[in-house]
């Protein structure tokens, strides 16, 4: 390897060439080309290798503008080694045949649709955003944990939402223990109370208390909650589980916002985001940058986390890279066989003819693009990537053959007075089966159980649904008051969830997928030597705490007041009463009533 280095630093090191798929024009995209700029700038200084950037308009409002902007850059001369992008999901599943069939790989710094790494078409597909069937494990993991078996689905009817739900029905129906028994549809561009309430209506009819709540579009997100509210669909007797689009906009609110008010109770999935000061300083110089504040940010409240995963990706690729250009040349006396098999892109569904590119010899043309050049080191690249592990800012990034995320965490919030963290969940894609920790996340206070069904008849799981969740273990964080806390423990136990016997005794590196704690998360960063997140982390836990603890103490404050305007209502209700007498007084008497003293 060193020999390599000594012999690439004697001659000039080709630069990497990054063409980039960006909604220009808008904050988030004036944010993420802000990051990607600065990661470039940082590359550069620490590696004294150029790299050319080329940036090209992908609104995410036309999704057929991505295919355009990907064939300018494809077409320039050099080009691209990758390709950062694009800014949605149904763009990303248009863009994502052409780069796999030049053989330049595609960064996806906001793609969340379950189904683009299992597409054959896209063996060139990379994600560094989190992906639906994460989320979607999560919350099917919270169902069977609280024992709930009817759920309504509420969702956007975009593709990328609609592969979200249906991974969730997949994954209830493949444990059995709850269903989906209704579902809806909200356009992206729904304005009309009317429509929602119709919706809303409809689906309250239906013998079930949980909702989950998937949808991204920030006007459709405030006018469901508003309407659910109105309709006392957060009142005792429901639950609300929310994904990462409605919990990113909640968390952008202010506290105490009205937004959240109407929401009280909910609970849901948030990307694992730890406040660690190096991020913290990137969000802060880019955001000065872009000049973009906060209230511009709440209609794409995941702007910011998307930035951070193209920071990431840039420096993911230039270490790729370099890697790559390092890297000995493989062994000339291999079979054919084998090194056709090591250079060969991996397949997502397991038969590498189905997905790889077309048969064209590295620097020939593609058929159909006769202008379009096939990447000549565009296969290394993408072994290179692949096999690549980094701590970035956005986490640890490393990913499995079909190009996902091997590892995911998301936070379980409850909003109570705020957002408040009650647990983790420990995603793992190389595991085929759901295990549950032992520690789970406390009860969330707020979210009432829902009621059993009306029917007398209903009996078993479905009868068992007016019991309070199970107790956090004495690992997880102190449950806040609930109303529903005097549920007996019998039906606290059977809402226990399948405990790890060797997750309590064994070493913290062996923390299960599944719900775990805020003590299991920091001792599973200890154990990987991040001493920074998990400082950071015990941070977010003492900031939960004072946020509980300011919680209980803006209800005495408000116990408070509403007895003192009990008391001067009462007061009031005294002095008219006198003033009554004293009328009746003078109208009986027929003289000026003495004046009492009635204070």
């Amino acid at each position: 390897m060193a020999a390599a280095a000594a012999a690439t630093r004697g001659k000039r090191m080709e630069a990497p060439v990054i063409g980039c798929l960006l909604s220009l024009g808008t904050p988030s995209g004036l944010l993420i080309s802000s990051a990607i700029e600065r990661a470039v700038r940082e590359v550069e200084a620490a590696t004294r290798m150029r790299v050319v950037l080329r940036i090209a308009n992908a609104s995410a409002s036309d999704p057929f503008q991505a295919e355009a902007a990907a064939l300018q850059l494809l077409l320039t001369s050099p080009q691209p080694h990758v390709l950062l992008g694009p800014p949605t999901s149904l763009q990303a599943s248009i863009v994502g045949p052409i780069a796999s069939a030049v053989q330049v790989p595609l960064l996806s710094y906001a793609a969340s649709d379950p189904l683009l790494n299992a597409n054959a078409q896209l063996p060139y597909f990379v994600r560094m955003h989190y992906d639906d069937q994460a989320q979607m494990t999560a919350v099917s993991d919270i169902i069977s944990y609280y024992n709930w078996t009817q759920v309504v689905a509420l969702f956007e009817s975009t593709d990328s939402a609609w592969n979200g739900f249906q991974t969730l029905t997949r994954l209830l129906q493949q444990r059995g223990s709850a269903r989906v028994v209704a579902s809806w549809q909200f356009d992206s561009g729904v304005s009309a109370v009317e429509d929602v309430m119709k919706a809303l209506l409809q689906v309250r009819s239906v013998e079930a208390s949980v909702f989950v709540l998937h949808l991204q579009n920030d006007p459709t997100i405030r006018l469901v909650l508003k309407t659910a509210s109105q309709l006392g669909l957060f009142t005792e007797g429901y639950v609300w589980i929310a994904t990462a689009g409605v919990m990113s906009l909640l968390a952008a609110e202010p506290r105490l916002s009205s937004t959240q008010a109407s929401c009280e109770g909910m609970i849901g999935t948030l990307p694992f985001d730890v406040p660690t000061p190096h991020r913290q300083d990137i969000l802060k110089a880019i955001s000065g940058v872009a000049q973009v504040s906060p209230s511009q940010l709440l209609s794409e409240a995941e702007a910011y986390r998307q930035a951070l995963y193209a920071y990431d990706a840039v420096k993911l690729f230039a270490s790729a890279y370099r890697e790559m250009l390092l890297a000995p040349p493989p062994p000339q006396g291999n079979s054919s066989s084998s090194s056709s098999s090591s250079t060969s892109p991996p397949s997502s569904q397991g038969n590498s003819s189905s997905s790889s590119p077309p048969a064209v010899a590295a620097g020939g043309t593609m058929e159909g693009f006769q202008q379009l050049n096939i990447s000549k080191g565009g296969t290394a690249l993408l072994a290179s990537i692949l096999a690549h592990n980094m701590t970035g800012v956005t986490g640890e990034v490393s990913f499995t053959a079909s190009g996902d995320l091997q590892e995911q965490f998301f936070r379980i919030a409850n909003i109570q007075y705020g957002i408040r963290t009650i647990g983790f969940y420990h995603y793992r894609a190389a595991s085929t089966t759901n295990t549950t920790n032992a520690a789970a996340p406390a009860s969330p206070a707020a979210p009432p159980t829902p009621a059993a069904p009306p029917s007398s008849s209903s009996h078993g799981a479905a009868g068992n649904t007016s019991a309070s969740p199970s107790p956090a273990p004495s690992s997880a964080p102190p449950a806040p008051s609930s109303s529903n806390s005097s549920s007996s423990s019998s039906a606290s136990a059977a809402a226990q969830p399948p405990s790890t016997a060797s997750s309590s005794s064994s070493s913290s590196a062996t923390v299960v997928q599944g719900l775990v704690s805020i003590e299991q998360m920091a001792q599973l960063l200890v154990s990987r030597k991040l001493a920074t997140q998990a400082a950071a982390l015990a941070a977010v836990k003492s900031s939960s705490t004072q946020a509980a603890a300011a919680a209980g103490g803006e209800e005495e404050e408000e116990e408070e007041e509403e007895e003192e305007e009990e008391e001067e209502e009462l007061e009031e209700q005294q002095h008219r009463l006198w003033r009554v007498l004293l009328a009746c007084c003078e109208t009986w008497c027929g003289r000026e009533a003495p004046r009492l003293r009635y204070r």
